[in-house]
């Protein structure tokens, strides 16, 4: 009988520690029939998750939230940018502009809530929720600043006697445009109307149409090596439907100055390495004033001294000619310049070292993509963190393929 006394004692003490760790756990999670109640559709956009892991499921319950948004977004900027392209002619450019569209469409939602939901048979569940009104108060807040942006671009432009100082005003405006109309399409998606834009940027971005076909070049380098860049200019110019003129007399836009290439000497016995640079002036023919400078330099190795000259005027050449196109091209996407890092992470797979060089290996591919869709390479630094900071546990598949990622944070700033 003592016995089982005690036993039913230890009995009653466990059941009552169960009973407090149900109590503790139910007060951190809810269920949907709770979270329904708490937050009404009236009030809040929720968006639900799910994972092998809380972390996961909270993770995938953002990225739902956020695409209730993206595809919206995308097909109201394309519909808005309709007459941009028609104004604009050019396959080319329509892509540039669709490019720098996908970009305006994804967003990185701030003032989130997140809530874990109760599990089931190891299943995890979160919800992401949105609260309408206060998003609506900073949208508006925003929209307000980007019209006083735009206002002030515009009168810049009014200033301005030259033409082609009106291109970067012209641009700056193609952006905050941009995301001002992503953020009225974002209220229209929680059921709220934008107030009108103060002034018709739409006309204002048809000037870009009679800037180009206005603008006429003249470009002299000097030396042998000088003359292929020149080509090199004219040819990524003229395909963005400028005009080049044989004449500088003729010319609204003058591009000038040397491109010089030395020999190196290095340790490396076997290879040889040669160094080319340029130095460019662009001047505003009207003001007869240099209003934007370009100097850079590659150094380049190969078996010969021939092939390294070769080898590192090439690359130069692209460099500069994607600097130029980011100068005199509204629709760049280098004008989006990713703020650095872009940093790389792998999973607890195979060893440090290992581990280490394969983040890199993806920060690298990562940053190649983004140089080949227009942004300047100096624009973008990147970073391997190897498996150092997982974004949840490398216990399960799912976990690890969460880890593999890469990560990098735009100069767009979103709410």
């Amino acid at each position: 009988m003592k016995f089982l006394s005690i036993f039913g004692m230890i009995i009653i003490c466990l059941t009552g520690c169960m009973n407090d760790n149900i109590r503790h756990n139910k007060s951190n999670t809810f269920s949907l029939s709770e979270s329904a109640a708490q937050y009404p559709e009236s009030r809040y956009l929720i968006a639900k998750g799910f994972g092998d892991s809380k972390t996961s499921a909270q993770f995938r319950a953002k990225a739902e939230l956020a695409n209730i948004f993206e595809s919206k977004i995308n097909t109201y900027l394309k519909l808005e940018s309709r007459a941009i392209k028609d104004s604009i002619k050019g396959a080319s450019t329509s892509e540039k502009i669709d490019a720098i569209i996908n970009i305006y469409s994804h967003i990185s939602l701030k003032g989130v809530q997140v809530k874990d939901l109760e599990s089931d048979k190891g299943q995890y569940a979160a919800i992401a929720i949105l609260d309408k009104f206060q998003a609506k108060d900073n949208w508006l807040n925003e929209l307000h600043l980007f019209d006083e942006k735009i206002n002030t671009e515009y009168r810049s432009i009014q200033q301005q006697q030259s033409k082609l100082l009106w291109l970067h005003p012209v641009k700056r405006i193609w952006h905050h445009w941009l995301e001002r109309t992503s953020i009225v399409s974002r209220l229209s998606v929680i059921g709220f109307k934008a107030p009108p834009q103060t002034l018709d940027v739409k006309v204002i971005l048809a000037l870009i149409a009679t800037i180009k076909n206005n603008m006429q070049f003249y470009i002299n380098i000097a030396e042998t090596d000088g003359k292929y860049l020149a080509q090199e200019i004219a040819t990524s110019l003229n395909n963005e439907g400028y005009i080049i003129c044989d004449n500088s007399k003729k010319a609204n836009v003058l591009i000038t100055g040397s491109l010089s290439v030395a020999p190196l000497e290095m340790v490396n016995e076997e290879w040889k390495f040669c160094r080319a640079s340029v130095s460019l002036q662009i001047i505003d023919c009207a003001t007869n004033n240099q209003v934007f400078n370009i100097s850079e330099n590659v150094r380049k190795g190969h078996l010969t001294t021939q092939s390294a000259a070769h080898k590192s005027i090439k690359e130069l050449s692209a460099i500069v000619q994607k600097r130029i196109l980011d100068i005199f091209d509204p629709f760049q996407t280098g004008e989006l310049g990713v703020f650095a890092p872009i940093i790389g992470h792998t999973d607890n797979i195979g060893s440090d070292i290992y581990n280490q060089k394969l983040s890199e290996s993806r920060v690298r591919a990562v940053k190649q993509y983004f140089v080949q869709q227009g942004f300047h390479p100096k624009r973008l630094s990147i970073k391997g963190m190897g498996e150092a900071k997982p974004l949840t546990s490398n216990l399960t598949d799912e976990g690890r393929a969460l880890n593999r990622r890469v990560e990098f944070t735009r100069r767009i700033g979103f709410y």
